[in-house]
């Protein structure tokens, strides 16, 4: 289909709608920048999971595909049933504003309907987080982290080691009194 813009700049062919947010969100699951245009998927190696911004975006469209992506199976239960029974919760509160006899159970209602949305929003925003810290912290193993109580002048101090990857020493340490 060919139409005209307001413009002078010639025809413009049209697509369907979902045509542009469709390929977008492939690319974005896919791995791609669409800031540079490069495509870092394709060359990464699938073994180690999805990346950061791929977990997020899975788990925003589907709660708990994030987590399962990660290897995290009972998260991706927990994630998903809880945002399925909030999203029927929502939908059994809609169906029920019919029934209501007054304007003040219409309202009480309808407020417990939209507690219902805030709380399916909320679980599926921290659904999209937490897959997205899983798959930046793929790597990080608690071994690298250590923490022990010395004696001080005065009390005791709390110290935290950080240790790189390969080294015998720590890479950071703070002592708190």
């Amino acid at each position: 289909m060919v139409a005209r813009c307001g413009s002078n700049h010639g025809p413009v062919r049209r697509t369907g709608l979902a045509t542009g947010p469709a390929l977008a969100l492939a690319w974005l699951l896919a791995g791609g920048d669409p800031v540079s245009g490069v495509d870092h998927g394709v060359a990464a190696d699938t073994t180690r999971g999805p990346s950061p911004r791929g977990a997020l975006c899975r788990s925003l469209l589907i709660p708990g595909w994030g987590q399962l992506a990660n290897g995290r199976p009972v998260k991706a239960i927990v994630c998903g049933v809880t945002s399925a029974a909030l999203l029927a919760s929502v939908v059994a509160r809609q169906r029920s504003l019919d029934e209501a006899t007054t304007a003040l159970d219409h309202q009480d209602r309808a407020g417990r309907r939209n507690t219902g949305l805030l709380l399916l929003g909320l679980s599926i925003t921290l659904s999209a987080l937490d897959a997205y810290v899983d798959a930046q912290l793929r790597g990080f193993t608690t071994a690298e982290v250590a923490v022990s109580l010395q004696p001080a002048a005065g009390g005791a101090m709390v110290c935290l080691s950080l240790m790189r990857p390969g080294r015998s020493g720590p890479a950071l340490h703070r002592g708190a009194r």
